[in-house]
């Protein structure tokens, strides 16, 4: 059964591992985090430069026309018509871009660039056939304006929202780091605990088994003294046991009629120097070494 101090030295242990865990996984959502936020920043930079486009070429078209309306001068009309052509290619631009970059609102852009460039169109026709008070009365009608007021706010707005989104991914990536950062310092902080109680459980085990190992120390040591004892002690009683037993044979010898006693002090005397002999033995096996 394991007991509370291993418990709570299992438990430290399973910190570590824990902590390394939640660490990896972290870490893995923050490299796709960051690998979602470059994409999607790759993506809203081409959003971005087709808006920005898209209102410039547009702006360039007004600004040709108006001086082509004002000077009649054929540099107007020329730039003019290349805004439009590069507002045509900005558009095939968009088309080669990937399908999750189409929104609505692109759309509804498009179709207010699309508007804008045909009343443009419009105006410069109408000069060309000599109905230049036709054409000017377009240029100056407010609804003009508006739309391109409408084009610049819709362009604007869509690149806000690119911006918004990018600092959304970027606001958690940063989250994740935080949270990373965190976690590296609770492991450190949780293997400095872990060394700590190592250490005093260490050193607590190294007291007892030196404690334990100098109690065998004496214990060997009495032992020793102990067995030293026991050899002189009962050498000398088997001495005696057997010089009187060699006495008594002798003096039975020399009477007729004592062979059964003989016998027996034999027996007694041969058992004595069967246990010397084993005396001897344990020393030499025990004692000696």
């Amino acid at each position: 059964m394991i007991n509370k101090s291993n418990r709570r030295t299992l438990l430290l242990l399973s910190v570590t591992p824990v902590l390394l865990l939640i660490e990896l996984l972290l870490g893995l959502y923050a490299y796709r985090n960051i690998r979602e936020t470059n994409i999607i920043e790759h993506r809203n930079t081409q959003l971005d430069t087709y808006l920005r486009n898209t209102s410039r070429f547009v702006s360039y078209a007004e600004s040709a026309q108006r001086g082509y309306l004002l000077t009649g001068q054929e540099r107007y009309r020329d730039s003019f018509y290349s805004a439009s052509a590069a507002l045509l290619r900005n558009e095939t631009y968009y088309d080669t871009l990937s399908i999750d970059i189409a929104r609505d609102s692109i759309a509804a852009l498009q179709g207010l660039a699309e508007r804008r460039m045909k009343r443009l169109q419009i105006a410069i026709d109408l000069y060309d056939h000599q109905q230049k008070d036709s054409a000017l009365a377009i240029v100056s009608a407010a609804t003009g304006g508006m739309m391109m007021d409408s084009l610049r706010a819709a362009s604007a707005k869509l690149r806000a929202d690119l911006s918004s989104e990018i600092q959304q991914y970027k606001y958690r990536g940063n989250y994740l780091f935080t949270l990373v950062f965190v976690l590296i310092v609770m492991l450190i902080f949780f293997n400095a605990i872990l060394a700590w109680y190592t250490q005093r459980k260490l050193t607590s085990y190294t007291q007892n088994l030196e404690q334990a190992v100098h109690s065998l120390s004496k214990a060997n040591e009495r032992m020793a003294q102990y067995t030293k004892m026991s050899y002189h002690e009962l050498k000398t009683p088997l001495r005696n046991i057997a010089g009187f037993a060699q006495l008594l044979q002798k003096k039975y010898q020399e009477k007729p009629g004592h062979a059964e006693d003989i016998d027996f002090l034999s027996y007694i005397i041969e058992g004595v120097k069967q246990m010397e002999a084993t005396i001897k033995d344990l020393r030499a096996k025990y004692l000696d070494d």
